[in-house]
């Protein structure tokens, strides 16, 4: 895999599977625990069954990206297990706390990273990352299609739910700026062909998200998403270039 690309190039997708595969392993943890709360809550047995398979999927692919980093010769430094973060603002409980962790991470996260793992693999040339994309890809699919799924039948909370949706952002995103600090501006053609986009195509693809599934789907389920589209609005006016004096 790693024949034709530079030494910089290599760390670069190694890197990018590397942080693939660490983010895979702390949501297969967050799967499982929500499956767990779920199930004392007495939610459906049928959703509590897809979010634990979903669990699975996650630790799967943990395993999937990991071995890209390694075929990169730079295979993962094994970490120890920390305490997993809280999902759900702490003034959350119960039911609320319940869908505001299936919206952030399967409506919302989930959402985001279909488009982004469907975005690369079009662009992507490279056959062996193209069969781990494709992968991902039709995992995440069917994730976020649990988050939707719950969403529409679970009917309360919606206005926790919509307060809540900048900091959903946020989490889903990693910083304001989208990647900026972890992303370079622009990538090589071999890059590319390997699954790493350019930093302006990660932000396209993000709207491309929210524009077409996130914000229409909260919407089409009674979430009000006045709160979101204007902290989509602050954060995309950082990415504009300052302007010229």
């Amino acid at each position: 895999m790693a024949a034709g690309l530079s030494q910089s190039e290599r760390a670069t997708l190694a890197a990018m599977w590397t942080f693939r595969a660490r983010g895979e392993r702390d949501t297969a943890a967050q799967y499982e625990a929500l499956g767990g709360r779920l199930q004392v809550s007495g939610a459906d047995a049928a959703v509590i069954a897809r979010v634990v398979a979903a669990a699975g999927d996650e630790a799967r692919h943990h395993d999937i990206c990991a071995d890209m980093a390694a075929q990169l010769q730079h295979p993962p430094t094994p970490v120890s297990p920390t305490k997993l973060p809280r999902i759900a603002p702490h003034y959350l409980d119960g039911g609320a706390r319940l869908a505001y962790e299936v919206v952030a991470l399967f409506c919302v996260t989930e959402s985001i990273n279909a488009t982004l793992l469907l975005r690369s693999w079009q662009r992507a040339t490279h056959d062996a990352t193209r069969a781990a994309l494709h992968q991902l890809l039709a995992d995440e699919v069917a994730h976020s299609r649990i988050g939707w799924g719950y969403l529409a039948q679970e009917r309360g909370w919606r206005d926790e739910l919509a307060v809540g949706l900048p900091l959903m952002l946020a989490a889903a995103t990693h910083d304001d700026d989208f990647l900026s600090a972890s992303v370079p501006p622009v990538t090589s053609p071999a890059l590319v062909a390997h699954g790493l986009l350019p930093q302006s195509a990660l932000r396209e693809v993000f709207l491309e998200a929210m524009h077409d599934v996130v914000l229409p789907g909260l919407e089409l389920c009674g979430v009000g998403t006045v709160e979101a589209r204007r902290w989509l609005t602050t954060c995309t006016d950082r990415w504009r270039p300052p302007a010229a004096p």
